[in-house]
This record gives structure tokens, C-alpha cells and sequence, in this order.
């Protein structure tokens, strides 16, 4: 277990590092670096930095994946690394059900110490007649991460959408290290 991430299998070569913008850190369900690519990806303990979890996508990856994520380690593990700034967790909620599953995850983040953004998710029939779920968090996360952009030097951004890489590249031009975690290993590959 490395970074909160409990392993249940097995991967191999998840690690993509081909694009300047994107460090792909899981591998085999832990996240760590390739000995070649060591100095890609580095903490240093003064700096400020924030953690940005797209929730579904991140719950996609690792359902895909077969691994669960402990949060609190996740959590712990960043602070000791650097000087965690914010966590924030963004997802949608379906908010006329009884029960969500989702309910007691935001729950316990939110009184753990994450900063939790959700908005209800939009219920929708398709022309199936199949019911679908919409609630995307995107426009959140990117302008949160802009205002937070000049209040830490490092931002980590778990989330693998394609979508999201203006506003890495707009972070870096304002001279923020940008980490992402994801995985190409889904089906389909979740890293634009």
C-alpha cells in the first residue's frame, strides 16, 4: 500500500509519462514512480500544495481497476510530503433517492478534513428508454484550481479526463507544478 491505495491485483505498464503535462502515476493499482523517471515527479516539503479529485472519474478508475482508496492515508500521506494547502473532492449527487451509495464516502471526507464541491446530478431517459445520471463537475474543479493557483506551488489533479488539459497547461504558465493521477489501463483509456 503506497499513497492510501490498497492493491487487490496485479497491473503492469500504467505508468505514461509521454506528455510533458502528464504524470500517469498509477501502476499496478499503487501509485509510484519508474527508477528511470524518479526525478519527473518530486515533493518538497515547504511547498504548498492541493490535492483536485474528480470523484467519478476517480471511482471509474479504480472500479476498473479493482482497488479501493483510503482516503485518510491518502490524505496523511500528501501532508507529510508537503504543506497541503486544501483537498477537495468534487462529485455530483443524485438527491431525490433514499439512499445514495456515494452518501456515507462524502459524508466521512467531508468530516475528515476534505473540502467537498457537489451539486445535485441531473436524471435523465434516454432514447432507450434506460435511465441515466448527469453530473459533471468539470467547470467547478478547473475554476477552483485557478483561484487556488496562486496560493500553492503544487497542484495534484487525480482525475484522467482529457478535458482538463487547458487548465493544465494555463497552471503552469502561472508557474504551478501540475501532477495527474489516472490510469490508461480502462476501457477507454481515460488519459487524453
Amino acid at each position: 500500500m503506497l499513497l492510501g491505495i490498497r492493491i487487490k491485483r496485479a497491473y503492469t505498464n500504467l505508468l505514461d509519462c509521454r506528455s510533458p503535462l502528464l504524470y500517469a502515476l498509477f501502476d499496478a493499482g499503487a501509485i509510484f514512480v519508474q527508477p528511470e523517471r524518479i526525478k519527473t515527479f518530486m515533493f518538497y516539503r515547504d511547498e504548498r500544495l492541493a490535492l483536485f479529485i474528480d470523484g467519478s472519474n476517480l471511482y471509474a478508475a479504480t472500479k476498473a481497476l479493482g482497488f479501493d482508496i483510503d482516503y485518510k492515508l491518502l490524505r496523511s500521506e500528501f501532508m507529510r510530503r508537503g504543506k497541503m494547502v486544501r483537498a477537495f473532492y468534487y462529485t455530483a449527487l443524485i438527491e431525490n433517492d433514499e439512499y445514495s451509495p456515494i452518501r456515507p464516502l462524502v459524508d466521512w471526507l467531508d468530516y475528515n478534513g476534505f473540502t467537498l464541491v457537489t451539486k445535485p446530478a441531473k436524471e435523465f431517459t434516454d432514447s432507450a428508454g434506460r435511465r441515466k445520471i448527469k453530473g459533471n463537475m468539470d467547470i467547478e474543479l478547473a475554476v477552483d484550481a485557478m483561484e487556488m493557483a496562486d496560493h500553492v506551488e503544487h497542484i495534484v489533479l487525480f482525475s484522467g479526463d482529457g478535458d482538463f488539459r487547458p487548465l493544465v497547461e494555463a497552471l503552469q504558465k502561472r508557474g504551478v507544478r501540475v501532477s495527474v493521477v489516472s490510469t490508461i489501463r480502462s476501457s477507454p483509456p481515460m488519459i487524453a
